[in-house]
Parts: structure tokens; sequence; C-alpha cells
């Protein structure tokens, strides 16, 4: 059974902090549980469970609470582009941030919610974007094709597609990362 959130606490200190996140009840087990987590406060997150960092907001959007702005949305190489910047810029004091491949990002959905599926407190105010991955379609890649295509994350419903992943037309959100490959 799921029941629409709005702004109540759910168990393993999981807020909703956006009204459209739908969970299931209580007794479903959270897949990405706060104790997961740990926020710095300097726009950054790490798992514990992967011992990945990321970026607390979406590529275009910033603040404590991922409020300012808008997520971009870009092609997968002005995803690239926007990489390069970021490192230039050394965000969280690092210049070695990436786009996280389709088993990272598989690794923060969270399983039991939906619109954002995502834990809300360590990544607030998520919209149900799409994102870009780094992990290109794979099978034959002599064609054309498999060479403009890569998986992403629908943190909308909480799954990893390659489905209208065209590199070169479709545009996606940037969640980027850094650590363990």
């Amino acid at each position: 059974m799921i029941k629409k959130l709005t702004g109540t606490i759910l168990p393993l200190s999981f807020v909703a902090l956006v009204n459209a996140q739908e969970c299931f009840d209580e007794a479903v087990y959270l897949t990405t549980p706060m104790k997961e987590f740990v926020v710095h406060g300097d726009g950054t997150v790490s798992h514990l469970r992967t011992g990945l960092m990321w970026k607390q907001c979406l590529q275009g959007t910033s603040g404590d609470q991922c409020q300012t702005g808008e997520a971009s949305l870009l092609t997968w190489e002005q995803a690239f582009t926007e990489l390069k910047a970021v490192n230039q810029d050394g965000f969280g004091g690092h210049n070695d941030w990436r786009l996280p491949n389709a088993k990272e990002l598989s690794s923060i959905i969270e399983y039991g919610c939906h619109d954002p599926a995502l834990n809300i407190t360590a990544f607030p105010n998520m919209t149900s974007n799409k994102v870009w991955s780094s992990t290109p379609l794979g099978g034959d890649m002599s064609t054309t094709a498999h060479q403009l295509r890569s998986w992403f994350a629908d943190y909308g419903e909480g799954e990893i597609t390659f489905l209208n992943a065209d590199r070169v037309t479709q545009k996606h959100a940037v969640h980027l990362v850094r650590g363990a490959q």
C-alpha cells in the first residue's frame, strides 16, 4: 500500500521535505536509510555503504536544501563540459568529480519511495529528473545507435534504464560523484 506523505517524519530519520514524494507503509524496509549517509554541510554527502561522495544537489541547484536555481538539463557531451568546470572550481575542495556509472546511481535509489526515489534528507529538494550515467549502452558498439546511447537513472520512478538515452539529442540532469569506481 502506498500513501502520500506531506511533511511527516518517516522511520529511520527519513524526512519528507518534498510534498510529492510517496513511500510504502512504515513496515517496508527503506533501501537507503539516513544511517548510510553523512551530510558534510559543504554541499557534499558521503554514502558509507559504497564509499562514494556525492554532490548533494543536482547541477544547476545549490543552497543548504538545494533550493536555489533549477536542475540543468544537458546533453551527455554538455554534462562533461559542466563536469570540467566543476573540477576547475574545486567544488567542496575536490577536483576529481565525475559522472557516476549506472551501478553507482542505483546505489542511492530509494526503492521504497518514488517522486523522487531518493533519500530526501541526504538529497533535499531532489526532483524526479532523469540523470545521466557514464555507462554506455554496450552490446554491438559498431552500430551508431549503441555508440550514441548511455544508461541513466530515473529519480522519479527509481530505475536505471537506457530508453530515450540518445547522448546527442536527449537532455538529462547531472548528479556528480567522486571516489571509488
